[in-house]
């Protein structure tokens, strides 16, 4: 039989252990949401990125010039 003392802080430490594991699932789905939508702002980032690259390219020389006075 286990003395009342000792299960009384047994019953403490899992407590404890069950208040730490609900907090660490927390984190990790925030960080899992944190992830995915930093994977979402990347791609749209490349997307614009690749935009103003095309729209660069598509533009005459001459547009992409200091006009001859500078």
């Amino acid at each position: 039989m286990i003395p009342e003392d000792i299960s009384k802080r047994f019953d403490a430490l899992e407590m404890i252990v069950a208040e730490q594991q609900q907090v660490i699932d927390d984190l990790n789905e925030t960080i899992t949401k944190q992830w995915k939508s930093q994977d979402v702002l990347k791609r749209q980032l490349t997307k614009m990125t690749d935009q103003i690259h095309d729209l660069e390219e598509s533009q005459p020389a001459a547009a992409n010039q200091k006009p001859p006075h500078y």
